[in-house]
Order: structure tokens, then sequence, then C-alpha cells
């Protein structure tokens, strides 16, 4: 798991900054370390701290609104569908080859997606390009409605197919990672230079090795929920397509 790989990584980066400053405190003299050195350093690690607290608040933030965007996009999929085979059923008979076809289409997507549930990764990708969707838009201009209900039905079938693609795009196109590598590097340097200053500063003991032990595991969890967020169709808090399922399991009958 790409998440939890990471988060290991930035956990030993930054207990191992905290024993490194433990380490050196040893070597430096205490003429190195008096009042206004210690001073300096603190001002220095303070400034550092609150950047990454700004920086891992905003993190979290930014990955929760993405993730509940894509859940919520999710939901409209499932929602759509519904109403789009309601709205086909309400035409009549014509469209029953229609029906059969968007339902053969999204049971084709979610095999693609997921063939084992929901208990693997998602798999999206845009190697169809929407094709069986474009079919359908295709179809449903060929059709000949016969009085203004059937008009009025097949706007709005249109409609629905249109709002369909653009939200399924989103599904695809949001589905990287938002977050790169070298900005995840520099946030775990700056951790690691302020665990190392801290130790730098203070004498070793158990409570304190423990206390930045604690310290590290915080901010580990906090990138690891980063990026579970902001990788939403694997990992631990994976978004659920239960609903498009479900979906998939009421249209065309």
């Amino acid at each position: 798991m790409r998440s939890a790989g990471i988060a290991a990584i930035a956990f030993a980066f930054v207990f191992g900054g905290s024993l490194a400053g433990f380490l050196l405190r040893k070597l430096v003299s205490e003429q190195h370390l008096n009042a206004d050195t210690k001073d300096a350093m603190k001002m220095v690690i303070g400034l550092v701290s609150t950047m990454v607290a700004l920086v891992l608040g905003l993190l979290i933030a930014s990955a929760k609104s993405s993730f509940d965007a894509r859940s919520g996009a999710v939901d409209r999929l499932s929602a759509d569908l519904i109403q789009l085979d309601t709205t086909m059923a309400r035409y009549g008979a014509e469209m029953r080859p229609l029906r059969d076809l968007v339902r053969q289409t999204m049971a084709a997507s979610l095999e693609r997606v997921s063939p084992d549930g929901d208990s693997k990764p998602l798999h999206i990708d845009n190697s169809d390009r929407g094709a069986g969707l474009q079919q359908v838009e295709h179809r449903l201009y060929t059709l000949a409605p016969q009085n203004d209900e059937q008009r009025q039905l097949r706007a709005r079938a249109l409609a629905l197919v249109w709002e369909f693609q653009q939200t399924r795009l989103f599904v695809i196109e949001r589905s990287e990672s938002a977050i790169p590598m070298p900005f995840l590097v520099l946030l775990i340097s700056w951790l690691t230079l302020i665990f190392f200053g801290f130790n730098l500063l203070t004498s070793r003991s158990i409570v304190v090795v423990l206390t930045m032990f604690a310290g590290a595991l915080c901010v580990s969890s906090a990138i690891f929920i980063i990026l579970e967020l902001d990788s939403p169709y694997e990992g631990v808090m994976k978004i659920s397509i239960a609903p498009l399922r479900k979906a998939l399991a009421e249209i065309g009958r």
C-alpha cells in the first residue's frame, strides 16, 4: 500500500532525526549550546513548526474536500443512472433496447473498475472513452417522438446522458494523486529537522524518547490520512461503489 509505505518512511526519518539529535548532543560542547544559541534555535524551530502545522492542516482539508467531491460524484452517477432508466421506461417500449444497452454498458464498466467487488482497489481508466454512452446518445437522437410528452422525455434522457458523461469524466480525470512526491519529501525533511532540533536542545531521558516516538507516530499518521484521502480508489479509505451496484440492480426492470 503506497500510503502506508510512505507513512512508515516518514516515521522512520522523523523518529530517526530525534535520535540523531540525542546522539549529536553528546558531541557538542556546552559552550555551543549557551542561552543565546538555544534561543536562536528555538525561534527557527518554532518558525518551521508553524509552517509545517499550516501545511499539514491545509493538506488534510484539501484532501478531505477532494475525497468528498469524488465520493459525491459516485453518488451522482448512481442517482443519474436510476433517473435515466426511469425516464426511458416512461417513454415507452421503443426505449427498451436502449435501457438494456445502458445496463450492459454500466455492468461492463463496473466489472473493469472492480471485478472483485469493493474488496479490491478500483482500477479507474478511460480506455473505452465512454463509447457505450455515446452510442446511447446517438440512438436517442434517432428516435422519433410521437407526442409532446415523448419529446420532453427524450430531451430529459439526453440531458441525463450528458450529465452522466461529465460526472464520469470527473471521476476518471481526478483518479490520480494530486500530491507530488517532491512535496512529500520536503515536508518529511521539515519534520525531521524539527525533531532533530528539539532533541539537540533536550537532555536525554526515557520520557523524552517516548514523547518523540509518540510525536513521530502522530505526524506520520497525519501523512497517512492525507495520502489515503488523496487516493480514494484504493486503500483503507477507499470510496465504495456499492451505490452504483445497487443502482445497476434496480434499473432495466
